[in-house]
């Protein structure tokens, strides 16, 4: 078969939705596809804006391993296309984890439950954790790795890391409203001055949310620097 060579920083103009032409096209091949060349062409020239028409869509076999790959490489979201047996093999879901990580939402249950897939993608994309399993949202590694890698993640993890003093104070420092989201809810940590203070260090606004109890003891400290000091005990799990 003759395979039409195709100029991937102009793909504007060709018709993609010209069934001939797009099977004229090697897709697996990678010196026949330059997905690459969007990154070299403005957006408007972007060979994933024009290229994906409804009749590419029906085109691709997304049951072919090879195929796939060389697609979700480049376009994560196709993750959602491919068959139930490749989103459930490793180097397909690998494959599209390495362009974003929450490819992870369109992997088998069974990889969601595969530590090392879990662990690619909170890499990739702390917000993956939302989408690991159960079993590996609640494990200390996995909870350990998603809150070193960005402390955004906080309000999502199990109530029992969440009342973990280290994890409340890094997610405070981090957005001082995850003492609103969550913090505010657990007791002990909601009265806490240092994790209070960290938060007074972006906004008063918190003075809205600590216990009526000892929101009077800081309602006149708007100057976090004049909060005292007092000796922590850290929580571990």
């Amino acid at each position: 078969m003759i395979y039409m060579y195709i100029d991937w920083e102009n793909t504007q103009k060709y018709d993609w939705n010209d069934k001939d032409l797009i099977s004229s096209i090697d897709w697996k091949d990678p010196e026949a596809v330059d997905w690459n060349a969007s990154g070299k062409a403005p957006r408007a020239n972007w060979a994933l804006t024009h290229c994906k028409t409804d009749v590419w869509y029906k085109h691709i076999d997304w049951d072919d391993k090879e195929l796939v790959i060389t697609i979700v490489e480049w376009d994560w979201e196709d993750l959602q296309y491919c068959s139930a047996r490749l989103r459930d093999d490793f180097d397909v879901v690998m494959a599209a984890l390495s362009d974003y990580g929450i490819a992870l939402l369109w992997a088998s249950d069974r990889l969601k439950d595969n530590d090392e897939i879990v662990k690619y993608a909170i890499r990739r994309r702390v917000y993956a954790y939302e989408y690991a399993s159960k079993r590996l949202q609640e494990n200390p590694e996995i909870v350990e790795l998603a809150m070193k890698q960005n402390p955004y993640v906080y309000p999502y993890i199990p109530k029992s890391f969440q009342a973990d003093f280290d994890y409340a104070m890094a997610a405070v420092k981090e957005d001082w409203t995850n003492y609103k989201k969550v913090v505010k809810n657990i007791k002990g940590l909601n009265k806490n001055r240092e994790i209070i203070k960290a938060a007074l260090e972006q906004s008063d606004e918190v003075l809205n949310w600590i216990p009526d109890k000892v929101k009077k003891y800081y309602a006149f400290a708007i100057d976090a620097r004049a909060l005292p000091q007092e000796e922590t005990p850290r929580q571990k799990n």
